[in-house]
């Protein structure tokens, strides 16, 4: 109940009352993102008494909540325009798509690992308290993406376009 009522107002006084509503503000909401996945994780974890829950799946949860909140405010700009700095749900379909978009269009721009990127990252360690290095990399080379492709305006609108 906990973890929910907590997605719930990241959702409701934070994107949806315009926190995030312009690019410019992509390293605030990053943050904000980053404090809530650690929240989650450690109630889940302390709850459970494991270290299971992982910045995987803190991402994905939060991730997929901003999406069906997305699908229900779409019709409304005024609305739809607050998820612009949201990130891309991150799974293994989607780390195939940009891998191989980046490999085609930007080769390896990113300095990052080679054909590691699409390894599993789930359990990365994020107790420094940064973002794991591989998901930032990924949400960079999406919204590098969204850059290249009209019509795209968030990281969320890019897993459906794909």
């Amino acid at each position: 109940m906990y973890v929910r009522n907590e997605i719930w107002k990241f959702i409701d006084n934070q994107i949806l009352r315009g926190k995030f509503d312009h690019q410019k503000k992509q390293e605030d909401y990053d943050k904000e993102f980053l404090r809530l996945a650690i929240d989650i994780c450690n109630t889940i974890n302390k709850v459970e008494n494991s270290k299971e829950f992982t910045f995987g799946n803190a991402q994905k949860l939060i991730n997929m909540m901003c999406k069906y909140f997305y699908i229900l405010v779409y019709n409304d700009e005024s609305l739809r325009k607050h998820f612009v700095c949201c990130h891309c749900p991150m799974d293994s379909i989607m780390l195939d798509i940009v891998w191989r978009k980046r490999v085609k269009d930007r080769k390896d721009q990113y300095g990052i690992f080679g054909k590691d990127f699409k390894d599993s990252w789930g359990n990365e360690d994020f107790l420094d308290k940064n973002i794991p290095k591989r998901y930032a990399i990924f949400q960079k080379a999406v919204r590098d993406l969204i850059a290249d492709k009209s019509g795209i305006e968030n990281g969320i609108e890019f897993d459906y376009s794909e």
